[in-house]
């Protein structure tokens, strides 16, 4: 079995991190975590960070991939809720706690991908598979156009708040084109459940969430470190600050976030 060495580095926005990661010999999974509207505190944990440790930890004990992946993950999430005695959830989108993640399988032959939502991931230093969903964009592009217009940086948040607080409407709703994909405890429908088969075992794999905005160009898997993201995205602090896409890879809905990247380079 080809096997991979790891690096990796997590930094929260504030005190609260709600991104996570793990792997083993078999598993790279980065996960992150968002919080329910309710913003309650669970057993001194925010929702967010009490759905990506399940998915994490979910993904390490198990080895199935792709739609089955997702429906172990949501039935653990369920338990969770029950334990918890978050009855709203079943009923109420809003007090759902939702992940989004990327998980690799290295298996005989190669490796099985499963990706919902815009963690991201990129393999031997190509281009990366983003999936970013047309809201994000949405959201991003109000909150950018805002700053633009007003140069009102610390209102663009309170600005775009209704359309934050309102888009579990869309919440894995297939049925309209701002619909999007995540883990909350209930069905994922299929068409946000990204799947990729490698029949070949990559040099390189790296997977990632939306804090770099973006990712570096590197020519030289030599130079693939942890050090290289942290210069990509300090680059982009000093160049664009605020997010609103003058400089940086993408628009933002908020200036900083939980960042997280993982690195796997084959032995």
């Amino acid at each position: 079995m080809i096997t991979y060495t790891h690096s990796s580095f997590t930094k929260a926005k504030e005190s609260n991190n709600e991104d996570k990661y793990g792997y083993n010999e078999t598993t790279m999974v980065v996960v992150d975590g968002a919080t329910d509207k309710s913003g309650k505190i669970w057993d001194q944990l925010t929702g967010g960070q009490i759905a990506a440790d399940i998915v994490v930890e979910t993904c390490l004990l198990t080895s199935c991939n792709g739609m089955e992946l997702v429906e172990c993950l949501n039935n653990e999430l369920q338990k969770k809720y029950k334990e918890l005695g978050n009855k709203r959830a079943e009923s109420q989108k809003k007090y759902r706690f939702n992940a989004v993640f990327v998980c690799m399988r290295i298996q005989k032959y190669g490796v099985e991908i499963t990706q919902v939502g815009n963690v991201a991931y990129r393999i031997d230093l190509g281009e990366a598979h983003l999936n970013s969903g047309l809201l994000e964009d949405l959201v991003s592009k109000t909150r950018a156009n805002y700053i633009g217009l007003t140069n009102d940086v610390s209102g663009a948040r309170r600005y775009i708040g209704p359309l934050l607080k309102e888009q579990f409407y869309f919440q894995n709703n297939e049925n309209h084109v701002l619909g999007y994909g995540c883990l909350d405890g209930w069905p994922v429908p299929k068409k946000f459940v990204i799947t990729e088969t490698l029949e070949y075992h990559p040099q390189y794999i790296e997977i990632f969430t939306d804090g770099y905005y973006g990712y570096p160009k590197i020519c030289n898997g030599s130079e693939l470190t942890i050090a290289k993201w942290e210069e990509y995205r300090s680059k982009i602090e000093q160049r664009d600050p605020y997010k609103i896409g003058k400089t940086s890879f993408s628009l933002a809905t908020k200036a900083d976030d939980d960042r997280t990247i993982v690195i796997g380079k084959q032995r």
